[in-house]
């Protein structure tokens, strides 16, 4: 997910290559996709485990809800956004994840 400063929102930059782990044989062919950066913005690189976060008896978190976060914490570090990620994914699926979670978050500041 790539956070604008400027504009304070999001956009989901689809992944362009197989997931780690589908296919033993690598390396795995990808493509690229560009994109253009201003001081501010932000790139936030995550697992599935967040997005598929769920209560026992709900929907998952998708991607509209850790865009939802990261569009309301501009002002948070690195790794603060990436604490809100876990504490919201978290507390929308009642305590607990149910899969591996990893989140990364840089900042381009000039």
């Amino acid at each position: 997910i790539q956070y604008r400063a400027a504009t304070q929102d999001t956009v989901v930059v689809e992944s362009q290559t197989t997931p780690v782990g589908i296919f033993e044989e690598l390396p795995v062919p990808c493509g690229t996709t560009r994109s253009s950066y201003e001081d501010g913005d932000r790139i936030v690189i995550f697992t599935d485990g967040l997005i598929d976060a769920r209560p026992p008896h709900g929907d998952t978190f998708e991607m509209e809800g850790l865009q939802a976060v990261i569009e309301q914490h501009p002002e948070l570090d690195g790794a603060a956004l990436n604490a809100a990620l876990f504490e919201a994914a978290t507390a929308y699926a009642e305590g607990s994840l149910g899969d591996d979670a990893l989140v990364m978050c840089a900042t381009l500041r000039r």
